[in-house]
């Protein structure tokens, strides 16, 4: 069982010695890689890099040298439920059921000995049917008479009413959960020099018995030795597994489109050079290790939808989308010509 999860472990561990990425010469494959890490660094920086056949001389530089370590377990959760919207109706017949309380004066030629509670009520105008009087009062010195008449299974129709069009009158529901453990975005016009380390673990484990991690060779490079300690580590039981999870719920939604989106991110560096074509700064020189001792689950669950009186739906598009993404180690590096703006 300990075999298994070495292997895991290792191969978990995204390692990326070296890369170097320009605007006028491809990479190409390296068989052996010394990366030397020293800088003195004054107010006046000139920097002229010679990569065969070309030397770029950038006008300027986004110099970094970072470490992200990140320790524990992160956790986004995005719930949606019981969200109605109610339609025109479809039309229909039917029958109601009703009672009417009426109170009003009698006139002085009328004999209070006439008013008679036994005589079903009538119902006129766009309703028809009789009711039974299950109530009534005389008060011969106000000239007032009060009664209750209950009416039963009165015929009703319902007419229909105009849809709605889905293109335009469709509305959403949008649920996104985003779960990142460590993140860094770059984006800038001039060359790029980045010597950047990612680790990411859940933490130490306290009931450890043994001599620690022994037998981790040296690399000569600070993030990479970081990285192959932090996997022998892992290996013995030294640290735990961080859990990064995200997950994004939508139930019971009535006449609405739906997006559901959860993602789950271990390590995640961004950089993206959009230079000036007149410059040298399509350039970037990087040294990247990322390693994540985790366990990395994105969920997306929609559930009970239900549309009803809309127009256009074949035309609409997805009524349901739902994503999920779940990410142990990204970078994504981007080095283009900027697009000059249009003048009228």
């Amino acid at each position: 069982m300990m075999k298994h999860n070495k292997s895991v472990l290792m191969l978990g561990g995204a390692v990326t010695a070296l890369l170097a990425f320009s605007a006028v010469s491809s990479a190409s494959a390296f068989d052996r890689v010394h990366w030397s890490w020293y800088q003195k660094v004054h107010e006046h920086v000139d920097i002229d890099i010679d990569i065969d056949p070309a030397v770029f001389d950038p006008t300027g530089i986004v110099d970094l040298e970072k470490l992200q370590v990140f320790i524990g377990d992160v956790k986004a959760v995005s719930v949606v439920k019981d969200v109605n919207n109610y339609q025109p109706s479809e039309g229909t017949n039917g029958t109601v059921d009703f009672t009417v309380n009426w109170s009003g004066p009698y006139g002085p030629d009328i004999d209070p000995e006439y008013l008679d509670d036994t005589v079903a009520a009538t119902l006129s105008g766009d309703l028809s049917g009789n009711g039974d009087v299950t109530g009534s009062t005389v008060s011969e010195g106000t000239n007032q008479v009060n009664f209750t008449a209950a009416f039963t299974d009165v015929p009703v129709t319902v007419e229909a009413l105009d849809s709605f069009d889905a293109l335009t009158e469709l509305p959403s529901v949008n649920s996104t959960a985003t779960a990142v453990g460590n993140n860094q975005n770059i984006s800038t016009d001039v060359a790029v020099t980045l010597h950047d380390g990612q680790f990411l673990f859940g933490g130490f484990n306290c009931n450890f018995e043994g001599d620690g991690i022994t037998g981790v060779p040296y690399t000569g490079n600070s993030n990479l030795s970081g990285a192959l300690a932090l996997i022998y580590a892992g290996s013995d039981g030294l640290i735990n597994s961080s859990e990064i999870e995200a997950k994004s719920i939508v139930e019971n939604i009535t006449n609405a489109a739906v997006e559901s989106a959860a993602t789950a991110v271990g390590n995640n560096i961004s950089v993206d050079i959009a230079y000036d074509p007149a410059t040298d700064n399509g350039l970037l020189i990087g040294d990247i290790t990322q390693v994540a001792y985790a366990d990395v689950s994105a969920k997306s669950i929609v559930k009970y939808v239900d549309l009803n009186n809309y127009t256009n739906l074949g035309t609409f598009g997805s009524i349901v989308n739902s994503t999920a993404t779940a990410v142990g180690n990204n970078a994504s590096i981007t080095v283009k010509a900027a697009v000059p703006p249009v003048t009228p």
